[in-house]
């Protein structure tokens, strides 16, 4: 039976390394030319869409920590709550206002670099 994907052709003839990784694939890049890379699997990359891979993944990625601050928050403000010593209350009452503090640094860093309604593409 053959194989369906031939494995045995790698990217390393392309090019150099690039130390990059692929977006879709998460495979090391290769620099096939000055801006160009490509991963074994054979997607392609210009070094602009790159780029915007990399600021969509990490905008992705801070959204995640602020919605897991925020639950921190809530879990340490309902923990307080229900602490039955003062030391303990006291404890997470601090871990409640840390997380606070986290997401208004990290809410105030993503309000300031959110594109303008126009600036994203359609679809």
């Amino acid at each position: 039976m053959g194989k369906r994907f031939d494995t045995s052709v790698g990217s390393e003839g392309l090019g150099p390394h690039s130390g990059y990784t692929c977006p879709d694939c998460n495979g090391s890049l290769v620099a096939v030319s000055a801006g160009s890379y490509r991963c074994r699997v054979g997607h392609a990359w210009t070094a602009e869409a790159l780029l915007q891979a990399r600021d969509h993944e990490i905008e992705g990625a801070l959204w995640v920590a602020l919605r897991s601050l925020e639950e921190k928050a809530n879990l340490s403000r309902k923990m307080a709550e229900h602490a039955g010593h003062d030391m303990l209350r006291q404890r997470y009452t601090e871990l409640a206002e840390e997380a606070e503090h986290a997401m208004t640094v990290l809410g105030n860093r993503l309000r300031d670099t959110a594109p303008d309604p126009g600036e994203r593409g359609v679809g």
